[in-house]
Formats: structure tokens, sequence, C-alpha cells
């Protein structure tokens, strides 16, 4: 099986560090370059299965991590 190759609107982003379309993110899902950008699911650079049920359980954890944010309230973890 061929490696995985990230979507072509991140290719196209100048802005935006990426390793073959896929975003490096810390623990919070928080992009390390752009801490107000989140990555989920197939863009991001967590290690584990690329499935449906991984990246609708990391868009749950970053929807928090947004409303956390906004509050200035410590953001959860992603769990491997």
């Amino acid at each position: 099986m061929p490696p995985y190759k990230g979507k072509e609107f991140i290719f196209s982003s100048k802005d935006l560090e990426h390793e073959n379309g896929i975003i490096p993110v810390n623990e919070t899902l928080q992009s390390v370059q752009w801490k107000n950008i989140y990555v989920v699911g197939d863009a991001n650079n967590i290690k584990g299965t690329k499935t449906g049920r991984a990246a609708e359980l990391q868009g749950v954890l970053a929807a928090e991590n947004i409303i956390q944010q906004m509050h200035h309230e410590p953001l959860r973890t992603i769990q491997t």
C-alpha cells in the first residue's frame, strides 16, 4: 500500500507547514505552528489507525479544546 498523502488544499497553503500534506500537531490537536488551528483525522500526524471513528473522537476533542481555549481554560490531551 502506498504511503498516505494529504489533501490538495494543504499542499496549496503557503503558510501551513506540513510533511507530504500531513500537518504536525501537539497532544491537544493544535498545529505546532499555529495555536489557533486544530487538525483532526487523516490530516494530522497522530499515530494510530486513520478511521472515521478516530477522526470523530479527535473532532470532539478539538471542539472541546476550542471552547476551553476561548475561556482561557486548560486544554485536554488526546489519549493514544
